[in-house]
């Protein structure tokens, strides 16, 4: 959460301009906005490795408690682009196919991931995920947001609401794109009162990312095909 909300708080919302995040030849427009995306991706592919390494079921278990566990933290701390992180690590090819863990992990870990899966849900228009952030903005609470909800909701409004009318500029749609631009960047002003954790940071900080073949090859050594 640390790492996440120091990247975040450098975002600008020029980098939102004409989806410059989704072009990769125009990606170098939005050089904090990617970090931030990346980081997320990062600490996705760290966490997946981090289970994978586990060679015994009994630890790869206890690890992914620990995740689930962590996730119920990040919550309470409205840290919900490091919920995403984690989700996807837990979730990504490589580790959701370790049928055998899954199945022997204990009722209570398995009701939180249930519960993790309901908060992160992309139905209904991620209504759990976006209510949590618009109450902790009411609240006053700091946060770091998940920010694809709201890229989304830029690429929506974009693409499928016109910029002219009658040859006139739609002020409308650019009253629409600056309230998602505020939606996203609202909790810049807030910080944590949290302390770094170093050896959490150095571990993240030194990890290099895996590819999704290394990550899957690893993964067929903990279970292979056809068991």
């Amino acid at each position: 959460t640390y790492m996440d909300m120091k990247r975040y708080k450098r975002i600008h919302f020029f980098e939102f301009f004409k989806q410059a995040w989704n072009k990769k030849k125009y990606r170098h427009r939005a050089p904090r906005l990617m970090e931030n995306i990346n980081f997320l991706n990062h600490v996705g592919n760290w966490v997946s490795h981090f289970i994978l390494e586990a060679e015994m079921m009994n630890t790869r278990k206890k690890i992914m408690k620990k995740f689930f566990l962590t996730m119920v933290e990040l919550k309470k701390l409205n840290s919900l682009n490091m919920i995403m992180a984690v989700y996807s690590g837990l979730n990504g090819a490589s580790v959701y196919r370790l049928s055998h863990t899954w199945d022997d992990l204990d009722p209570a870990t398995l009701e939180l991931r249930s519960e993790m899966e309901e908060f992160l849900t992309s139905r209904s228009n991620a209504r759990p995920m976006r209510m949590a952030m618009d109450e902790a903005y009411v609240k006053g609470e700091p946060c770091a947001p998940y920010a694809g909800i709201y890229l989304r909701d830029i690429v929506f409004t974009e693409d499928g609401v016109p910029t002219f009318i009658d040859s006139k500029i739609n002020f409308g749609k650019c009253a629409l794109l600056y309230n998602i631009y505020h939606d996203i960047l609202r909790f810049q002003g807030r910080d944590y009162n949290i302390s770094p954790i170093s050896s959490i940071i150095d571990e993240i900080s030194s990890y290099k990312d895996q590819t999704e073949e290394e990550l899957y090859g690893m993964s067929l050594k903990v279970q292979p095909r056809g068991t």
